[in-house]
């Protein structure tokens, strides 16, 4: 009884996080102001989603690591670094460009399962791995 009340209460949570991401419109990276608590954030370049990611401090992930960062600092650099074949420089230049999303979460146990759930629906391109990733663009 315990764990299908558990399981319904993670089934509700999770529900409640995706209707407000669906409910969110989206914002400028570089514009909005960013929480620094745990939650998922979905990256949208050229106006369509293409990567999910989850923190414990969003606005540090998204401020320090990735808008700020290098090919170590965030996957999503090293990905169009090797896959646009672009300069960290451009890349940063790009990524200003772009526009999210974000929930936050009540923890982080929560933020990587609506993170998980969110890749399971969306497949995001570049939540894929980099081989497939580089077969993709090869082909």
């Amino acid at each position: 009884m315990t764990t299908e009340l558990n399981l319904k209460t993670i089934f509700k949570e999770m529900t409640e996080y995706i209707e407000t991401l669906n409910k969110m419109a989206e914002n400028s990276i570089t514009d909005i102001q960013l929480p620094s608590s745990p939650g998922v954030y979905l990256i949208y370049l050229e106006g369509c989603l293409k990567y999910i990611g989850s923190s414990k401090n969003i606005a540090q992930r998204i401020n320090t690591n990735l808008l700020n960062g290098n090919k170590d600092s965030h996957t999503l650099i090293n990905k169009l670094i090797k896959v646009k074949k672009m300069y960290n420089y451009y890349v940063k230049t790009y990524l200003r460009e772009s526009n999210i999303k974000f929930v936050e979460t009540k923890d982080v146990y929560s933020a990587k399962m609506l993170e998980d759930i969110l890749i399971a629906i969306h497949k995001p391109e570049y939540n894929k791995t980099l081989n497939e990733l580089v077969q993709t663009k090869s082909s």
